[in-house]
Protein backbone atom coordinates (compact mmCIF):
# COMPACT_ATOMS: atom_id res chain seq x y z
CA UNK A 1 0.00 0.00 0.00
CA UNK A 2 1.43 3.37 -1.06
CA UNK A 3 0.34 6.83 0.05
CA UNK A 4 0.89 9.49 -2.61
CA UNK A 5 2.61 12.56 -1.16
CA UNK A 6 3.71 15.01 -3.85
CA UNK A 7 3.81 15.02 -7.62
CA UNK A 8 7.25 14.78 -9.18
CA UNK A 9 6.17 15.21 -12.78
CA UNK A 10 3.68 14.25 -15.45
CA UNK A 11 3.54 13.31 -19.10
CA UNK A 12 1.21 12.13 -21.84
CA UNK A 13 0.45 8.79 -20.21
CA UNK A 14 0.33 9.64 -16.52
CA UNK A 15 1.99 11.28 -13.53
CA UNK A 16 4.75 10.32 -11.10
CA UNK A 17 4.47 10.82 -7.35
CA UNK A 18 6.67 10.59 -4.29
CA UNK A 19 4.98 8.04 -2.04
CA UNK A 20 5.42 6.30 1.29
CA UNK A 21 4.68 2.74 2.31
CA UNK A 22 3.06 1.62 5.55
CA UNK A 23 6.57 0.82 6.79
CA UNK A 24 7.72 4.39 6.16
CA UNK A 25 9.82 3.61 3.09
CA UNK A 26 9.74 6.02 0.18
CA UNK A 27 9.16 5.14 -3.47
CA UNK A 28 8.19 6.70 -6.77
CA UNK A 29 4.75 5.71 -8.05
CA UNK A 30 3.75 6.19 -11.67
CA UNK A 31 -0.01 6.59 -12.08
CA UNK A 32 -1.74 5.76 -15.36
CA UNK A 33 -5.21 7.14 -16.05
CA UNK A 34 -6.96 4.35 -17.99
CA UNK A 35 -10.41 5.91 -17.99
CA UNK A 36 -12.13 6.63 -21.30
CA UNK A 37 -12.22 10.36 -20.71
CA UNK A 38 -10.06 13.12 -19.35
CA UNK A 39 -6.97 12.43 -21.44
CA UNK A 40 -6.11 13.43 -24.99
CA UNK A 41 -4.12 10.25 -25.55
CA UNK A 42 -6.22 7.36 -26.83
CA UNK A 43 -7.14 4.72 -24.27
CA UNK A 44 -5.41 1.86 -26.10
CA UNK A 45 -2.16 3.86 -26.24
CA UNK A 46 -2.27 4.46 -22.49
CA UNK A 47 -2.98 0.77 -21.86
CA UNK A 48 -0.12 -0.25 -24.16
CA UNK A 49 2.22 2.15 -22.39
CA UNK A 50 1.41 0.59 -19.00
CA UNK A 51 1.87 -2.97 -20.26
CA UNK A 52 5.02 -2.08 -22.17
CA UNK A 53 6.66 -0.42 -19.19
CA UNK A 54 6.01 -3.44 -16.96
CA UNK A 55 7.34 -5.85 -19.59
CA UNK A 56 10.55 -3.91 -20.19
CA UNK A 57 11.33 -3.24 -16.53
CA UNK A 58 10.69 -6.88 -15.60
CA UNK A 59 12.75 -8.17 -18.51
CA UNK A 60 15.79 -6.03 -17.67
CA UNK A 61 15.49 -6.36 -13.88
CA UNK A 62 18.65 -8.47 -13.46
CA UNK A 63 20.53 -7.47 -16.60
CA UNK A 64 21.99 -4.09 -15.61
CA UNK A 65 22.19 -1.76 -12.64
CA UNK A 66 21.46 1.19 -14.92
CA UNK A 67 17.69 0.61 -15.18
CA UNK A 68 15.31 1.73 -12.44
CA UNK A 69 14.06 -1.06 -10.16
CA UNK A 70 10.33 -1.82 -10.24
CA UNK A 71 8.88 -2.89 -6.88
CA UNK A 72 5.34 -3.81 -7.88
CA UNK A 73 2.46 -2.87 -10.16
CA UNK A 74 -1.32 -2.93 -9.97
CA UNK A 75 -4.35 -2.31 -12.14
CA UNK A 76 -7.57 -1.23 -10.42
CA UNK A 77 -10.51 -1.64 -12.85
CA UNK A 78 -12.94 -0.11 -10.37
CA UNK A 79 -11.34 3.32 -10.74
CA UNK A 80 -9.69 2.70 -14.14
CA UNK A 81 -6.23 3.45 -12.78
CA UNK A 82 -2.94 1.58 -12.95
CA UNK A 83 0.17 2.01 -10.83
CA UNK A 84 3.85 1.11 -11.02
CA UNK A 85 5.95 1.51 -7.86
CA UNK A 86 9.68 2.06 -8.37
CA UNK A 87 12.74 3.10 -6.41
CA UNK A 88 12.92 6.82 -5.68
CA UNK A 89 15.84 8.73 -7.20
CA UNK A 90 18.00 11.36 -5.55
CA UNK A 91 17.80 13.76 -8.48
CA UNK A 92 17.35 13.93 -12.24
CA UNK A 93 20.15 14.43 -14.75
CA UNK A 94 18.79 17.95 -15.27
CA UNK A 95 19.22 18.84 -11.59
CA UNK A 96 22.60 17.11 -11.36
CA UNK A 97 23.91 19.08 -14.34
CA UNK A 98 22.63 22.35 -12.85
CA UNK A 99 24.48 21.61 -9.61
CA UNK A 100 27.63 20.57 -11.45
CA UNK A 101 27.47 23.77 -13.49
CA UNK A 102 27.40 25.89 -10.34
CA UNK A 103 30.35 23.95 -8.96
CA UNK A 104 32.21 24.38 -12.24
CA UNK A 105 31.69 28.16 -12.13
CA UNK A 106 33.41 28.27 -8.73
CA UNK A 107 36.26 25.99 -9.75
CA UNK A 108 39.83 27.12 -10.37
CA UNK A 109 39.73 24.91 -13.46
CA UNK A 110 36.79 26.88 -14.88
CA UNK A 111 36.61 26.78 -18.68
CA UNK A 112 34.08 29.16 -20.16
CA UNK A 113 33.56 26.81 -23.11
CA UNK A 114 32.37 23.98 -20.84
CA UNK A 115 28.99 24.02 -19.08
CA UNK A 116 30.27 21.38 -16.64
CA UNK A 117 33.79 20.08 -16.12
CA UNK A 118 35.24 17.60 -18.58
CA UNK A 119 35.59 14.97 -15.84
CA UNK A 120 31.95 15.28 -14.79
CA UNK A 121 30.80 15.13 -18.39
CA UNK A 122 32.94 12.05 -19.03
CA UNK A 123 31.55 10.27 -15.98
CA UNK A 124 27.97 10.84 -17.13
CA UNK A 125 28.83 10.01 -20.73
CA UNK A 126 30.39 6.64 -19.87
CA UNK A 127 27.31 5.60 -17.89
CA UNK A 128 24.97 6.76 -20.65
CA UNK A 129 26.89 4.77 -23.26
CA UNK A 130 26.72 1.69 -21.02
CA UNK A 131 22.94 2.13 -20.80
CA UNK A 132 22.58 2.28 -24.58
CA UNK A 133 24.90 -0.66 -25.21
CA UNK A 134 22.96 -2.83 -22.76
CA UNK A 135 19.53 -1.90 -24.11
CA UNK A 136 20.56 -2.50 -27.71
CA UNK A 137 22.26 -5.79 -26.83
CA UNK A 138 18.84 -6.99 -25.67
CA UNK A 139 17.07 -5.54 -28.69
CA UNK A 140 15.39 -2.66 -26.85
CA UNK A 141 15.00 0.74 -28.50
CA UNK A 142 14.05 3.26 -25.81
CA UNK A 143 12.73 5.93 -28.23
CA UNK A 144 12.45 8.64 -25.54
CA UNK A 145 15.91 9.14 -24.09
CA UNK A 146 16.22 12.64 -22.63
CA UNK A 147 17.64 14.30 -19.50
CA UNK A 148 14.27 14.04 -17.69
CA UNK A 149 14.29 10.25 -18.16
CA UNK A 150 17.77 9.82 -16.69
CA UNK A 151 17.97 9.81 -12.89
CA UNK A 152 20.76 9.63 -10.35
CA UNK A 153 20.77 7.24 -7.41
CA UNK A 154 23.87 8.46 -5.64
CA UNK A 155 26.60 8.37 -8.31
CA UNK A 156 24.72 5.79 -10.41
CA UNK A 157 22.80 6.90 -13.50
CA UNK A 158 19.63 4.97 -14.37
CA UNK A 159 17.10 5.22 -17.18
CA UNK A 160 13.32 5.30 -16.69
CA UNK A 161 10.12 5.49 -18.76
CA UNK A 162 9.88 2.57 -21.17
CA UNK A 163 6.30 3.36 -22.17
CA UNK A 164 7.04 3.71 -25.89
CA UNK A 165 10.13 1.48 -26.05
CA UNK A 166 10.29 -1.03 -28.89
CA UNK A 167 11.54 -4.62 -28.86
CA UNK A 168 13.48 -5.52 -32.01
CA UNK A 169 13.55 -9.23 -31.17
CA UNK A 170 9.79 -9.75 -30.92
CA UNK A 171 8.95 -7.67 -33.94
CA UNK A 172 7.24 -4.31 -34.21
CA UNK A 173 5.94 -1.96 -36.85
CA UNK A 174 9.09 -0.07 -37.85
CA UNK A 175 7.07 2.55 -39.68
CA UNK A 176 4.56 3.41 -37.00
CA UNK A 177 4.62 6.93 -35.58
CA UNK A 178 6.07 6.31 -32.11
CA UNK A 179 6.43 9.82 -30.76
CA UNK A 180 8.89 11.00 -28.15
CA UNK A 181 10.22 14.37 -27.08
CA UNK A 182 11.67 17.03 -29.35
CA UNK A 183 14.55 17.84 -29.72
CA UNK A 184 15.85 14.66 -28.09
CA UNK A 185 13.94 12.06 -30.12
CA UNK A 186 15.03 11.34 -33.69
CA UNK A 187 12.91 12.67 -36.60
CA UNK A 188 11.83 9.17 -37.64
CA UNK A 189 10.02 8.75 -34.30
CA UNK A 190 7.52 11.36 -35.47
CA UNK A 191 7.04 9.97 -38.99
CA UNK A 192 5.47 6.85 -40.44
CA UNK A 193 7.67 7.07 -43.56
CA UNK A 194 11.08 6.30 -42.08
CA UNK A 195 11.81 3.05 -40.20
CA UNK A 196 12.64 3.40 -36.51
CA UNK A 197 15.77 1.46 -35.53
CA UNK A 198 18.30 1.56 -32.71
CA UNK A 199 19.87 4.52 -34.52
CA UNK A 200 17.05 6.64 -33.07
CA UNK A 201 18.59 6.22 -29.62
CA UNK A 202 22.00 7.27 -30.96
CA UNK A 203 20.43 10.54 -32.10
CA UNK A 204 19.11 11.03 -28.56
CA UNK A 205 22.50 10.33 -27.02
CA UNK A 206 24.05 12.98 -29.26
CA UNK A 207 21.42 15.51 -28.19
CA UNK A 208 22.06 14.69 -24.53
CA UNK A 209 25.81 15.14 -25.04
CA UNK A 210 25.09 18.59 -26.48
CA UNK A 211 23.08 19.36 -23.33
CA UNK A 212 25.96 18.18 -21.13
CA UNK A 213 28.41 20.36 -23.04
CA UNK A 214 26.47 23.57 -23.55
CA UNK A 215 23.58 23.40 -21.07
Amino acid sequence: FYTLLSRLGYGSFGSVWTSRTENGDFAAVKVFDLSRSGNRIRLNERQNSFRNEIKMLDRMRNETEHIVTMYTFEYNPRISMAFIAMELADESLIDRVKNLHQRHLRSRMFDRFDFISANDRQNIWIQLVNIILTLHRYGIIHCDLKPANLLFFGPLLKVIDFGIAQDEFTGYNRRQRIGGTRPYSAPECFSDRTPVTSKADIWSVGAILYFLTYG
